[in-house]
């Protein structure tokens, strides 16, 4: 959400309190998963999908500028580095950069920004809401379409 400012087309700038409010609620987030992986690898147990999971998360960290810091969080920094050379997840990163080349090449979410519905809740309950009100009428939100599926055609019958 954050490096949304640094290369849309935006005409205005981040909202006062936006990036301070992020880092405040990762930092408790961050401290956590600090205290979790004090006596451990992985988060629980051997590397797993909930190694996978969290990864890209943590990845985007740097690039929304809510990053963990390593003197702070050891733990979390050296679970960061041991997850970032699994190859499923270097694999991941080499994806994640050819897509963010590819859509800095293509006019994808550079004047509209999809929202899911966490960030929406996370903006309301930190009281952005007058800041996304007017993001919707100024017609910068993507919205998912209906998760309905297509319907049959006559005659056609699912088995």
């Amino acid at each position: 959400m954050f490096p949304y400012w640094k290369w849309a087309d935006r005409p205005d700038r981040m909202p006062d309190g936006l990036l301070t409010a992020a880092r405040a609620d990762l930092r408790l987030v961050y401290d956590a998963l600090d205290r979790e992986l004090a006596d451990r690898e992985y988060l629980s147990g051997p590397f797993s999908i909930s190694d996978i999971a969290l990864f890209p998360h943590m990845a985007s960290a740097k690039a929304m500028e809510v990053e963990f810091s390593a003197d702070v969080h050891p733990n979390l920094t050296r679970w960061f580095k041991l997850v970032r050379s699994q190859p499923i997840c270097a694999a991941d990163t080499q994806r994640a950069r050819r897509y963010l080349a590819h859509m800095q090449q293509v006019d994808l979410e550079k004047k509209r920004i999809f929202w899911r519905g966490d960030r929406i809740e996370w903006l309301l309950a930190r009281g952005f809401q007058q800041w996304f009100f007017k993001e919707i009428d100024e017609g910068r939100v993507l919205w998912p379409g209906p998760a309905l599926p297509a319907p049959l055609k006559q005659g056609v019958h699912r088995t």
